[in-house]
């Protein structure tokens, strides 16, 4: 298939768009600016192991932060967040440790906080607006310099273009976050041995740590030690990260993997002249995001009895909401390819989906993606929009969740275009002059909809069933101010059905429940 230079152009921008915001690629950002940290944790050494088949799932709460400029400009859209939370529980499954939002997403508009180029400017940043008992998470432009970081006293950071369902970095700050060190403690901002790996590496190495103890010492250096870890493992309860099963790595940069093994590409040799290659799958290493799967058995233990000691405040509510369904849910009015009379706003609603709370409404200019839209925080299943522009083309979804499921698909997509000229507000019905009657509607009985408007109005009725398949449609006028108009649903067996209520300008829906 041939692909003109303008649809390659096009590509190619949307690709870059995609990789790069506010001109921060991902691969020009440090992997993380997490300092090393050496835990000697007395409570980890006496607690019980992680068992996949009989620990329970615990439930820790995130405060969101979406960081933007002064003007309110850069922002990491809500949908791009959403997708991101999806993949860390996705991250964290395996070691039954979920992650759900506690309260509202917080909007902060600073542009010294969204472009903050220093660990210390971050750390000031979460001072004014960390929630309490909470896990507080701030996107930002850059966090200074890195994909993302830990501050242990604090909050974590994390760069929006290191952010999304193809990164893992918000895994790795909130491991950090649980008590876990990189497996190469003690190589970071280090080249080990020479250029050529050639050699063994030292018995130990010594690293600084001197601003993340529990505050900022930004005169007083600290200094530490550890011992490199062994290929054989024989030192592995006192070497690097101190976890057995996070075997030997001490490659403190970004690095790709094997496709097929994902272990490193550079062999490496350990203080005993061993060669070996890291293991690229953990989150916790500097591997590529594609390489990345997995924390360690060892890892997961120590995450999860940090939570259930230290941190056990965070464990305060376990209490789950049922899961948002997944199943396909329609985006209603405006109607799909309609010419909308344009007053300076337009109505949406759409299905209410199960156990959702929350809606996320999107409408973009353009058709093939959701690349650039405005986004709407909704609680219910209507939302009034006003910042809309008279004869354009508009297309829209809505992706539902709440507190606790980020993964359910968003709706199928909607079109519509405003009209050049302004509609007339006369043309709308009042939400609570349309009736029902009866509801429930016995089989083989009519559904009566009862109708009051002052003004002459051409309406259309809709039947649709749960899977919203059309059942029936017919058009009416009102004649005066009070109407009844029947709809025939004799063919109709019992069920949940949705009637549609059209005007030139909005559409209304009704629960039908047809009993036997």
């Amino acid at each position: 298939m041939k692909i003109s230079i303008l649809q390659f152009i096009f590509g190619l921008f949307f690709a870059l768009t995609a990789a790069a915001q506010d001109g921060v690629f991902k691969y020009d950002l440090a992997p993380c600016g997490t300092q090393p940290t050496k835990y000697n944790d007395d409570f980890l050494a006496h607690q019980p192991n992680f068992s996949r088949n009989t620990d329970t799932i615990l439930y820790v709460p995130l405060t969101i932060h979406l960081t933007a400029t002064d003007a309110g400009g850069g922002r990491f859209p809500v949908a791009k967040m959403l997708e991101s939370f999806c993949q860390l529980n996705k991250d964290f499954e395996p070691s039954k440790i979920q992650f759900y939002l506690a309260g509202d997403i917080k909007f902060e508009n600073k542009t010294a906080w969204y472009n903050h180029d220093s660990i210390i400017q971050g750390a000031n940043m979460m001072f004014a607006n960390n929630v309490p008992n909470t896990i507080n998470i701030y996107f930002c432009s850059k966090a200074a310099g890195n994909c993302g970081y830990n501050l242990p006293y604090a909050g974590i950071c994390v760069a929006k273009s290191c952010a999304g369902v193809d990164s893992h970095t918000w895994a790795h700050e909130l491991g950090h976050g649980l008590r876990l060190p990189h497996p190469f403690l003690g190589w970071e901002g280090k080249t080990y041995s020479n250029a050529t790996y050639a050699m063994p590496t030292p018995t130990r190495v010594t690293y600084d740590y001197t601003q993340f103890k529990d505050s900022l010492l930004t005169d007083t250096l600290i200094i530490d030690t550890t011992f490199v870890e062994l290929v054989s493992s024989s030192n592995c309860n006192v070497a690097a990260d101190q976890i057995c099963d996070s075997k030997s790595d001490y490659l403190a940069f970004r690095w790709q993997c094997n496709a097929t093994t994902k272990k490193s590409l550079q062999i490496q040799k350990d203080p005993e002249n061993v060669d070996f290659l890291s293991d690229g799958t953990l989150f916790m290493s500097y591997s590529f995001d594609e390489c990345q799967t997995r924390f360690t058995d060892g890892q997961t233990t120590t995450m999860r009895n940090y939570l259930r000691g230290p941190k056990a405040n965070l464990l305060a509510n376990q209490t789950v909401p049922d899961v948002v369904s997944t199943q396909p849910f329609l985006p209603l009015s405006p109607i799909d390819s309609v010419i909308v009379p344009f007053y300076n706003a337009v109505q949406f609603s759409w299905q209410a989906v199960p156990n959702a709370t929350k809606y996320l409404l999107q409408v973009s200019k353009l058709q093939d993606n959701f690349n650039f839209y405005t986004e709407y925080l909704v609680s219910g299943t209507t939302k009034t929009v006003t910042d809309l522009l008279a004869n354009k083309s508009y297309f829209w979804r809505v992706k539902p969740f709440n507190t606790h499921y980020f993964c359910a698909a968003n709706s199928a997509r909607g079109t519509f275009r405003t009209s050049t000229v302004s509609g007339s507000k006369d043309l709308s019905l009042e939400e609570e002059k349309i009736q029902i009657f009866p509801n429930p509607t016995p089989c083989g009985s009519p559904i009566y909809v009862g109708v009051e408007s002052e003004m002459a109005i051409n309406l259309t009725f809709r039947l649709f069933d749960v899977s919203g398949k059309l059942l029936l449609q017919q058009n009416e006028n009102t004649t005066g101010a009070q109407n009844t108009f029947s709809v025939n649903s004799s063919n109709f067996e019992a069920g949940i059905y949705f009637l549609s209520i059209e005007t030139p300008l909005e559409r209304y829906f009704r629960k039908i429940i047809i009993v036997k």
